[in-house]
């Protein structure tokens, strides 16, 4: 006969930990679409990492990643969120946080979440999820982004922490480059506006959960 067994023992060596024990997860934030807004604001180098531009500036106190249901149900936000940098220059970081309690005494029935992760917003805990214009600063702000993926976490019935790997994340915020043709090379743009934008925006767009 057959048995299915939710636990492994053998490379734990010992009893596998209960469910009623804490379960902790690592990953690393990256924005994996430098196409979608390629060009650097200022005059530095164009780069992908999470780094100190404000263009992939990631602000660690204004980070929230909520776990979810694969219906759609809000189960809790990661707490105890630790940070630490993974690169010699500090601009990419690994995380680490801990599971709430209703992902982790429901890992027997069920092992795909969705993790939702907020960066960037001083409105994180706020429902709407709403930043304005003004919010932008360049100097000392970031952009407010957004990622969402869908985790098997099996590997947490028989170890306390899994790597889920890594969350890409989007920009909430458009970014409007000006391109002059070869023929007028001679020339240079002194000023461009916008004369219609949105003052108000939202973290997530419509249609995030699925």
């Amino acid at each position: 006969a057959l048995f299915a067994i939710s636990c492994d023992t053998v490379f734990e060596h010992g009893d596998c930990p209960a469910l009623t024990e804490p379960r902790e997860v690592n990953f690393v934030l990256a924005i994996d679409a430098p196409n979608t807004t390629r060009a650097e604001w200022g005059t530095t180098e164009p780069t992908d990492e999470i780094g100190s531009s404000f263009e992939n500036r990631i602000l660690p106190e204004s980070l929230r990643i909520s776990v979810y249901s694969t219906t759609h149900t809000p189960l809790g936000d990661i707490e105890d969120l630790l940070y630490w940098p993974i690169n010699a220059d500090g601009t990419r970081y690994q995380f680490q946080g801990r599971l709430p309690e209703a992902v982790t005494t429901a890992l027997e029935s069920e092992t795909e979440y969705k993790f939702m992760v907020y960066a960037n917003s001083s409105e994180g805990e706020n429902p709407s999820l709403q930043y304005t214009f003004d919010e932008l600063d360049m100097t000392n702000g970031a952009i407010p982004m957004w990622g969402v993926k869908q985790v098997d976490l099996s590997g947490l019935l028989n170890r306390v922490s899994q790597d889920i790997g890594v969350i890409s994340l989007l920009r909430a915020v458009a970014k409007v480059e000006v391109l002059v043709d070869e023929a007028l090379s001679g020339c240079q743009i002194e000023t461009a506006t916008i004369n219609y934008h949105n003052r108000l925006g939202y973290v997530l767009p419509t249609g995030w959960e699925t």
